[in-house]
């Protein structure tokens, strides 16, 4: 008979130790079913428990550690990326940009910051990445209720980079295949704004 005092009285199942004492620490490995009613266990005791129980500290230390690292991560602010572009002109308080390697959202975001940089009325933005050509026209309501309309003009743009777009009054892109014809859209632009606004 085993008994622990207090605690139960079992019939040796070949464990095999004189006292509960010499067991030491007892960590469960697997518990699984091996019939109706009955369950098997599967544990390590004495020194095997300590290395294992170390082990799995051990563990649980580096994953909180990554843990960490990761929310540190998520909380600093993504890097904003450098973007090459040049104000080429500026007619009626409108910049005319041309810009490298940049396109959709990055593009339209850098219209934003220019305006809000430049105090400008508004923006459009021509450039090309992966031999394709893109422009953006972003114009203060203001802007707008003086006659001028980004949709209507970006599709007027667009012509000359082979190509189309749409968006609403305040905020139109567009994207065609023809690079070279960047210049002449935001020259095209410069002509339009200015007779709108004369």
């Amino acid at each position: 008979m085993v008994d622990i005092d207090g605690w139960s009285i079992e019939l040796c199942g070949g464990t095999h130790v004189r006292s509960t004492a010499e067991i030491g620490p007892f960590a469960m490995l697997t518990e699984t079913s091996v019939g109706s009613g009955a369950r098997r266990i599967e544990a390590v005791t004495a020194g095997e428990a300590f290395a294992y129980l170390h082990e799995q500290a051990r563990e649980a230390d580096l994953l909180r550690l990554e843990l960490d690292e990761l929310r540190r991560q998520v909380k600093k602010p993504a890097a904003k990326e450098e973007v090459d572009f040049t104000v080429v002109d500026k007619e009626s308080n409108v910049l005319f940009v041309e810009a490298k390697q940049v396109k959709g959202g990055p593009l339209r975001d850098l219209s934003d910051r220019l305006r809000q940089q430049e105090k400008a009325d508004g923006v459009i933005i021509g450039s090309v990445e992966d031999g394709r050509a893109f422009l953006v026209v972003n114009f203060d309501e203001s802007l707008v209720q003086r006659g001028l309309d980004a949709t209507q003009l970006v599709r007027d743009l667009g012509k000359h980079i082979g190509g189309g777009g749409g968006g609403k009054p305040t905020l139109a892109e567009a994207g065609g295949k023809n690079p070279d014809g960047v210049r002449l859209a935001l020259e095209a632009g410069k002509q339009a704004v200015a007779a709108a606004l004369a």
